[in-house]
């Protein structure tokens, strides 16, 4: 039974025994409570709840019909915020912080196996191997030397600009909405400018978030900006490209290779034309994911929840809900 005169942490995600026990160091004043996606709402619970750790949509949904359920923070534990009642949280004044700045390593590194993949013909071997057929009348292109544009130059963007440039030699300009200045990019545009972006770049990154603003930020006109026979990949959201722009600049040959990792819808399609063309390679959302996301997500709400201790409010990664 929860004392009625505890404010309440639910914990939405799993965690180890030791994160709670830490949780519980941070907040003795609180009491942590461990929830589930599948958890059926207290109804004299929520008005006592102020932190939230974990999002799950139906969860929270059925949370928010409860007037009185208002907590002051909601700690998401994914960058992006596009599946959240944004008009709702505002609503209510709820905080929103994300875990962004976690996702750099991992998604750098899928970026880069997905390109010299296909530069280096590894899908084709490895589907050789499993017919045990020795085929190399390939084309084997090179990575090292080429030149990236990065659209939405952010934390991830800074990592993906770093092994570009120090690690193949690339020149790498990054469009960003923020003012980003970091010396990993040959050039940072405002989000303005990103057709002098494109226009010269051998491989066009998509790192965008979706909100209002970005949907469809790849159309037809995106596409027929870039220079031809460019590699474009998507690791931002699904949403930010339209999909039927994107395979019709794959039939044409404006874009001679997609790599990507999300999509409008997802799971994608069984019938989806992606699937088999030979100048796509997919991935089912996984580049962010990693055997540490767990152990960096938890940091960054711990971190969030000594300041939201101490001060009132987190610190970190505060979402603007307005975008």
């Amino acid at each position: 039974m929860v004392p009625l005169n505890k404010d309440v942490i639910l914990l939405l995600a799993d965690v180890t025994d030791d994160m709670f026990a830490e949780v519980m160091d941070i907040a003795p004043k609180m009491d942590v409570i461990r929830g589930s996606r599948d958890m059926r709402p207290d109804e004299a619970l929520l008005p006592r709840v102020k932190v939230v750790y974990g999002y799950a949509k139906r969860l929270f949904d059925q949370m928010m019909e409860n007037t009185s359920f208002r907590p002051d923070w909601l700690q998401i534990r994914s960058a992006g915020f596009d599946r959240l009642n944004t008009d709702a949280m505002l609503d209510r004044g709820i905080v929103v912080t994300n875990v962004r700045g976690i996702h750099g390593i991992q998604m750098t590194e899928t970026l880069f196996g997905m390109l010299l993949s296909r530069a280096r013909q590894l899908g084709a071997a490895t589907l050789n191997q499993k017919a045990a057929v020795w085929k190399d009348d390939y084309t084997y292109e090179e990575i090292t030397g080429r030149s990236m544009a990065i659209i939405g130059a952010g934390a991830i963007a800074r990592e993906t600009a770093r092994v570009a440039r120090y690690g193949f030699r690339m020149k790498v300009v990054g469009v960003t909405r923020r003012g980003l200045k970091d010396e990993a990019f040959d050039e940072t545009l405002p989000i303005e400018r990103w057709k002098e972006a494109v226009k010269d770049a051998d491989i066009v990154v998509n790192l965008l978030p979706l909100n209002r603003s970005t949907h469809h930020f790849f159309d037809r006109d995106a596409f027929s900006a870039m220079k031809q026979g460019a590699w474009f990949a998507n690791l931002g959201r699904g949403g930010t490209v339209d999909t039927d722009a994107l395979i019709d600049a794959l039939d044409a040959g404006s874009i001679a290779f997609a790599a990507l990792d999300v999509y409008e819808v997802e799971p994608l399609e069984s019938d989806s034309p992606l699937w088999k063309r030979h100048d796509v390679m997919l991935t089912p959302h996984i580049a962010g994911l990693s055997v540490f996301y767990d152990e960096r997500a938890f940091d960054v709400f711990t971190r969030n929840l000594r300041a939201y201790i101490k001060d009132g409010a987190p610190s970190l990664n505060i979402v603007d809900l307005t975008s």
